[in-house]
């Protein structure tokens, strides 16, 4: 599966090498190449007892586009990075296990990496619309995409009061930031935000970033959260779980794997081990 859009046309270039090793190992394959992740999924879905494995040449957004059909028919996949953020490639390459858990979001969506509430996902929506990952994608900087979004967001954004029940336990905070509910530790292109999470271990990662003083975030939060000691911050607040849910009166976008899907309320589970990898040896 190759996103033609992922990385600024990185995929393909990707694609290209990638299968002169498959021919010369004379490997049976098919390709997809697409700019449509509808395509794919329903290549997916249509060739599924023709697949042995798929190999996704694309990013986060990518995966979490073709992460159901994925799970639903029990395929193995593995990932060659060619996105923005490359998250959940991070954290996979450093692991043994082959079956690794899935967050399940509002009974109809999957995430591989982390459910963001707040002003992760103000961030999101202004990269969107200002078409910034375009723009730093084309000079091979995706990374600063992320970053500008911070800036930009930093000024609009308003810290709201959330409501966040944790195995059924409720806690409440103020001038809430963000939370993110999480299976692997990173997301933003590296940014460290939940860094004991482990997608093995059938729990979900939750941080909560709270305070008054918006320059507190930028000068304070975003540096530590580079190596994840923001957590031992006082305004920063971190459990564990296996059902979250996440409310507030004020309209708050939600991201997974670093695309919008919705509004707040959000209900997040985990699916312990059911998402199958495999590392590319060839």
């Amino acid at each position: 599966m190759i996103n033609q859009q992922a990385g600024n046309g990185k995929a393909m270039k990707k694609w290209k090498r990638f299968e002169k090793k498959l021919q010369r190992k004379q490997l049976i394959y098919k390709t997809i190449v697409s700019t449509s992740l509808e395509d794919c999924v329903r290549g997916i879905i249509e060739q599924r007892r023709h697949i042995t494995a798929v190999i996704i040449f694309g990013g986060d957004g990518t995966l979490h586009g073709l992460l159901k059909p994925l799970v639903e028919q029990s395929i193995p996949f593995a990932i060659v990075p060619a996105g923005t953020g490359n998250d959940f490639i991070k954290t996979v390459n450093k692991l043994n296990d082959c079956k690794l858990d899935v967050v399940k979001v509002n009974d109809d969506s999957l995430c591989a990496t982390i459910v963001g509430v707040g002003f992760d996902a103000e961030i999101t929506k202004l990269i969107r619309d200002r078409k910034l990952k375009e723009k730093f994608n084309k000079w091979y900087v995706g990374f600063f995409t992320y970053i500008i979004g911070v800036f930009y967001a930093i000024r609009t954004y308003n810290p709201t009061t959330m409501h966040i029940f944790v195995d059924g336990r409720k806690y409440e905070y103020n001038n809430v930031w963000l939370v993110a509910t999480a299976n692997t530790p990173f997301y933003g292109g590296g940014l460290k935000m939940c860094p004991h999470a482990n997608p093995s271990d059938g729990l979900l990662d939750v941080c909560i970033v709270h305070g008054k003083n918006r320059m507190l975030l930028l000068f304070v939060i975003l540096p530590t959260v580079l190596r994840g000691w923001h957590i031992f911050l006082p305004y920063v607040s971190y459990m564990k779980g296996r059902h979250i849910t996440i409310q507030s009166d004020v309209t708050t976008n939600v991201i997974a794997d670093g695309e919008l899907i919705g509004l707040l309320p959000v209900e997040i589970t985990v699916q312990q081990h059911a998402m199958s990898t495999f590392k590319l040896n060839i």
